[in-house]
């Protein structure tokens, strides 16, 4: 951040404005041009998912700009530990700011300095990316809607508006997130970074039950139990692979909420909706079938040719089809299997 004697003016500003001349100048003055927190402060994502955990992660580089997700408090628990490293002096503009860290750790923001943090409040679509003071992290701000299923730390505290407790981390040396070196574990990470690209590209067209439909919570939540007894106690890359997959549970299950259940009007409907959206004959539903058919067949066979895949995704399209909609209650991945 660059120094200046408006610093702290300026500093005011931005506290208090979403958008106005007087802002554009004085994130121009506060901030590197292309700056993650230039680019972003008073801007909203369009869809539901992205917190406060990864708007400090890709604000510090461990995530590209693009990684635009949901982050489980898990995922951010380990990448903390590898990533960061806890200082006790003063902190500097880019540090981490973690809140409530002896116990609940439920909010993060980056520190920008002169008691002031940038961070992501909620999940919500509704929430701009702001520089606030550092205590005010949980106060209502102007145009701010409650949303009750949002992060532990999105729900608005006016009484936590003091001291609050925080514990500050720097960033260690640039270094990229760990690989598992299983052969296994590297293929299901493959199938989980390409997974996580079309659910942050479909999640941005909040499409995801129209795309490939209500089973897909349930067909992450069964991947994760399958692969879970696979991870070995020291192989961090293999459990940063599969605490993504939990975060990306999140996301499309805030998505598929968002686009479907979040209508007053729907509460009574919820079991009418679930079966239109229980599953979806679509090209990205089949990619998706055919992508993890590939994966769950393990480094040790043979890949399947292009016709092959299609035949077997047909097979599973053809079962699903045969299987009543109503209860929703498919198992995916039995049908992989």
């Amino acid at each position: 951040m660059k120094t200046h004697s408006v610093t702290k003016i300026c500093l005011l500003f931005v506290t208090v404005l979403t958008s106005s001349p007087a802002l554009a100048k004085c994130r121009d003055l506060l901030f590197a041009p292309g700056d993650f927190i230039s680019t972003h402060l008073g801007r909203q994502e369009n869809f539901s998912g992205p917190n406060c955990f990864n708007t400090v992660l890709r604000a510090t580089g461990v995530f590209p700009e693009s990684e635009l997700r949901y982050v489980h408090t898990s995922e951010f628990e380990s990448i903390l530990k590898h990533q960061f490293t806890p200082i006790t002096g003063k902190p500097e503009s880019g540090d981490l700011v973690l809140y409530h860290p002896e116990f609940e750790r439920d909010h993060v923001a980056i520190w920008v300095g002169n008691g002031k943090v940038f961070h992501k409040k909620d999940v919500g679509s509704t929430y701009s990316y702001r520089i606030v003071g550092e205590n005010r992290v949980f106060a209502a701000d102007p145009g701010d809607v409650i949303d009750p299923m949002g992060d532990p730390g999105g729900a608005h505290r006016p009484s936590e508006t003091g001291p609050l407790k925080k514990a500050f981390y720097r960033r260690k040396k640039d270094k990229p997130l760990p690989k598992s070196p299983d052969p296994e574990w590297h293929a299901i990470t493959e199938w989980i970074d390409s997974f996580s690209n079309d659910v942050i590209r479909i999640s941005s067209e909040r499409k995801i039950g129209e795309r490939w439909g209500y089973v897909t919570e349930e067909l992450i939540s069964d991947l994760v139990r399958h692969w879970a007894p696979r991870t070995k106690g020291n192989d961090l890359g293999a459990r940063l692979a599969l605490e993504k997959l939990e975060s990306l549970n999140q996301q499309v299950f805030k998505n598929i909420e968002d686009a479907y259940f979040s209508s007053r009007y729907s509460s009574g409907r919820s079991e009418k909706i679930i079966t239109e959206i229980c599953w979806q004959d679509t090209a990205d539903f089949r990619a998706l079938i055919s992508g993890l058919t590939q994966t769950l067949r393990g480094p040790n066979l043979p890949k399947l040719s292009p016709g092959q895949l299609a035949t077997k995704t047909e097979g599973v399209i053809q079962r699903l089809k045969a299987k009543p909609r109503h209860p929703c209650k498919l198992s995916l991945l039995a049908e992989l299997l």
